[in-house]
C-alpha cells in the first residue's frame, strides 16, 4: 500500500511538471507575455537544460515573428490594410453623395445629414484600419512580445545539477 501511494505521488509529480512545462511552452509560442512571466515566477530558478530549452523555444518564437513582418506575410495586417481602403472608399463616396444631397436641397435634408455622419465614421475607422495595415501594428507587436519573453528567459537565474 505504502509502494502505491509513493508510486501514485511520484507520477502525479511527474505529470505536473510536464504539464507547467508544456504551459510554458505553449505560452511562449502564442506570444504571451504575461502568462510565461506568471509561469517563470512559479520558478526560483530554472534548471540549466530546462532554461536552454526555453531559450530554444523563445528564439524560434522570435524568428517567426520576424519573418511575418511584411504586407505578404503578415496576413492580419494584410486583411487590415484591404478592409481600411475598403471602408475609406465607401466612406468617401456617401460623403459625395450626402454633400450632393445637401446641396440640391440646399442644406434642408436630414436623410443626406445621416448619410454624411455614417460616412464619415465609415471613412475615419478605414483610415484607421489602413493606418495600422500599413505601419503592420500587428505583427510589430508579435515580435516585440517575443523578444520580450526572450528577454524573460534570459535573465532568469539557472543552476547545474
Amino acid at each position: 500500500m505504502k509502494k502505491l501511494l509513493i508510486t501514485t505521488a511520484l507520477i502525479a509529480s511527474i505529470a505536473q511538471c510536464s504539464l507547467r512545462a508544456d504551459s510554458l511552452l505553449y505560452a511562449i509560442d502564442a506570444h504571451n507575455v504575461e502568462k510565461v512571466a506568471k509561469l517563470l515566477e512559479k520558478h526560483g530558478h530554472l534548471h540549466h537544460e530546462y532554461k536552454k530549452t526555453l531559450m530554444r523555444a523563445a528564439k524560434q518564437s522570435s524568428h517567426a515573428a520576424k519573418n511575418k513582418v511584411g504586407f505578404f506575410s503578415s496576413g492580419t495586417d494584410f486583411i487590415k490594410l484591404i478592409t481600411g481602403m475598403g471602408f475609406s472608399g465607401i466612406g468617401t463616396l456617401g460623403l459625395a453623395a450626402a454633400g450632393g444631397m445637401l446641396w440640391a436641397n440646399k442644406g434642408d435634408s436630414p436623410n443626406g445629414v445621416l448619410l454624411g455622419a455614417g460616412s464619415g465614421i465609415a471613412t475615419i475607422t478605414g483610415l484607421s484600419l489602413m493606418y495600422k495595415g500599413w505601419t503592420l501594428s500587428t505583427a510589430k507587436t508579435r515580435l516585440e512580445r517575443a523578444r520580450e519573453i526572450e528577454t524573460m528567459i534570459s535573465l532568469k537565474p539557472a543552476h547545474h545539477e
